[in-house]
C-alpha cells in the first residue's frame, strides 16, 4: 500500500490533532508571524561546515548532535539554515523549533507526534509501522512516546534494511522552550538513551539539537560524544559580531521608526550604532550585555516619566511576557486596569502597544500579541 493511500488510516489520522504546524522550520512566514530567518551570507562557516560533515558520516559519529548558547546568539539561524540545506538535499526527516508563543509548539505532547507526522511520507516501511501503534494509548503518555511511536516503529522499518544511504535528520530547536523545568531535559534524555541502546537501533536518522545551557539539558548531554557538542561561545569574535550585528539589525531595525515618522534604511543602520554604542563601549552586540544595553534603551524611549498612566503600559507590557499563551488587545485590556471596577480600556492597551513597537507587535494571523525575540522576554524576566 502506498504511503499517499494511509493517510486515511485510524493509526495516521490519530495523529493529526498532535501535529504542530507552527513548529515547522518554515512555518512563521507562511503563519503571519515574524519569519525565521538564514545566517548572514558568509557567518557561521565553520560551524555549518561542522554540521554538515556531521550529518554525512555513515561511520562513527555521534547520532545526536547537540549546539548549546545563551538567548540571542543565533542558535535557530543556524537550525533554520542548515534546515534549508537539509530539506535541499532530500534529507531534512523533520523539524520542530519550540516556542513560548504557540500553545503546541511549547508543549512536549506535541514534539515527537509531530515529528513523526513529517516522517511518514519519507518511508513507505515507517508509515505502515506506524498504523500499528495505538496512538489513544500512547499520545497520552508522553514519557513513552520516543520508544513507542519513534524507536519501535522506525527499527522495525529499517532494522532489515541493508543498503547504507545518507541519514535523514531531525532538527529540534530551543529545546529549553519547553513548557515545565523538566520536560526538555526528559526529552533529550530518552533521545539518547534510545540511540545510544544500539550502535544500529537507529540507523538512517540523527537528530541535531539546539538549546540554551540549562543546568538538567546540560548534565544529560554530557554523555553525547565531544565532537558532536558545540556551544556558540566558541564562534570567533569577528564573525559572532557580523553575523550579531546583522541578526539586531533585521529583527530590530525596522520597528526603531515610529509609525508616523519612518526611517530608511541607513537612518535604521545609524539609528542602532547609537543604541549599541549606549552604554556597552566595544562589547560584542549579540552578547548578552549588548543585548540588555538594547532593550534598556528602547524601554526608557518608550516609557517616558509622564504620569501615572505609563503604569498601564508597564502591565501591559509585563502581562504580555508572562502569560501563559498568547493574548488578543481584548484579552488584555481587562487585565491591566487599575482597579477591578474600572471599565477595560482596549484604547489605552493600543496605545501601549504603539510604544512598545520595536520589540512587541500584534500578528495579523490571529490579532494576539508576540514578542519579535525571546531574548526580549528574557530580558524582561531576569
Amino acid at each position: 500500500m502506498h504511503v499517499e493511500n494511509m493517510y486515511g488510516s485510524s493509526g495516521h489520522a490519530a495523529l493529526l490533532p498532535w501535529f504542530a504546524p507552527k513548529a515547522l522550520f518554515n512555518a512563521d512566514a507562511a503563519a503571519g508571524g515574524p519569519a525565521r530567518r538564514a545566517c548572514t551570507e558568509n557567518t557561521r562557516g565553520e560551524l555549518i561546515s561542522r554540521l554538515k560533515q556531521w550529518a554525512c558520516d555513515t561511520s562513527n559519529s555521534s547520532p545526536i548532535f547537540w549546539l548549546s548558547g545563551m538567548a540571542g546568539t543565533g542558535k535557530s539561524t543556524v537550525a533554520y539554515t542548515l534546515c534549508q540545506h537539509w530539506r535541499s538535499e532530500h534529507r531534512l526527516g523533520a523539524s520542530f523549533f519550540c516556542s513560548r508563543n504557540d500553545e503546541k509548539a511549547r508543549s512536549r505532547t506535541f514534539i515527537i507526534p509531530t515529528i513523526v507526522r513529517q516522517l511518514l511520507p519519507i518511508s513507505s516501511p515507517f508509515a505502515r509501522s506506524v498504523v500499528d501503534v495505538d496512538i489513544d494509548v500512547v499520545i497520552p503518555a508522553s514519557d513513552c512516546h520516543v520508544e513507542e511511536l519513534l524507536v519501535k516503529p522506525w527499527l522495525s522499518a529499517m532494522g532489515s534494511k541493508s543498503e547504507e544511504k545518507l541519514p535523514m535528520v531531525v532538527v529540534i530547536d530551543a529545546l529549553d522552550e519547553i513548557e515545565g523545568n523538566d520536560h526538555g531535559p526528559q526529552l533529550i534524555k530518552q533521545l539518547i538513551q534510545a540511540v545510544s541502546a544500539s550502535e544500529t537501533r537507529l540507523r538512517g536518522l540523527k537528530f541535531f539539537v539546539t538549546s540554551r545551557p540549562h543546568p538538567r539539558i546540560k548534565e544529560e548531554c554530557s554523555s553525547i560524544d565531544g565532537k558532536a557538542v558545540y556551544r556558540m561561545e566558541e564562534i570567533a569574535p569577528k564573525e559572532a559580531v557580523e553575523d550579531g550585528y546583522s541578526s539586531m539589525l533585521q529583527l530590530l531595525c525596522t520597528t526603531f521608526a515610529l509609525p508616523t515618522f519612518p526611517l530608511s534604511a541607513r537612518q535604521q543602520q545609524k539609528r542602532l550604532d547609537t543604541l549599541l554604542k549606549s552604554g556597552v563601549g566595544a562589547k560584542v552586540p549579540n552578547s548578552e550585555h549588548g543585548i540588555d544595553s538594547l532593550y534598556n534603551t528602547i524601554l526608557t524611549q518608550a516609557l517616558p516619566n509622564i504620569g501615572p498612566e505609563v503604569e498601564t503600559s508597564k502591565r501591559v507590557l509585563y502581562a504580555v511576557v508572562t502569560t501563559r499563551r498568547p493574548l488578543t488587545v481584548s484579552d488584555l485590556a481587562p487585565l491591566v486596569v487599575d482597579d477591578t471596577t474600572e471599565e477595560a480600556d482596549e484604547e489605552a492597551v493600543c496605545n501601549s502597544l504603539g510604544l512598545f513597537h520595536a520589540v512587541l507587535y500584534i500578528s495579523p494571523r490571529d490579532k494576539c500579541i508576540y514578542t519579535y525575540h525571546k531574548s526580549f522576554t528574557d530580558f524582561i524576566l531576569d
